[in-house]
């Protein structure tokens, strides 16, 4: 505050010179906003498209590998019973196997993915069918003259 007093400025120099200051550090302030800004945008779009993408594909290979466990294990116990049940279930086993594939390959080609073409998928995904009792495919049939 010395050294200012000694060099003789003036109250009108040295308000001019406060309100560059200011202006300086508003201006720079508003770069780093900028860029801060375009940064988080960067980072938001690499979230949406790439991120969230492979975390729901992931999501749906698990969900399907672990129904197609299921099946299977319910075509293994059927194999000894009802042959039309165990047929009907081997056909949903390898039903399911196909909708697999077909996930596994649009997540490893998010271009050719196809929205809306998944909604077992996405009601399997919200825990339909799997670990909540039997689905209706998967109930035991009656054969006439069985006990």
């Amino acid at each position: 505050m010395q050294a200012f007093r000694k060099m003789g400025l003036s109250v009108r120099t040295k308000l001019l010179g406060g309100f560059v200051v200011v202006l300086l550090l508003m201006g720079a302030t508003l770069a780093v906003a900028l860029v801060a800004n375009g940064n988080q945008a960067a980072i938001s779009n690499r979230i949406v498209n790439h991120l969230d993408p492979a975390r729901i594909a992931a999501a749906k290979i698990v969900t399907l590998v672990r129904s197609i466990d299921d099946e299977g294990a319910w075509v293994v116990n059927s194999m000894s019973g009802d042959k039309a049940h165990s047929d009907q279930l081997l056909k949903t086993y390898y039903s399911e196997i196909d909708q697999l594939k077909s996930t596994v390959s649009d997540a490893n080609d998010p271009a050719a993915a196809r929205p809306g073409t998944s909604s077992r998928l996405q009601a399997r995904g919200r825990g339909e069918g799997v670990g909540r009792g039997r689905p209706q495919h998967l109930r035991p049939v009656s054969v006439a003259g069985s006990k």
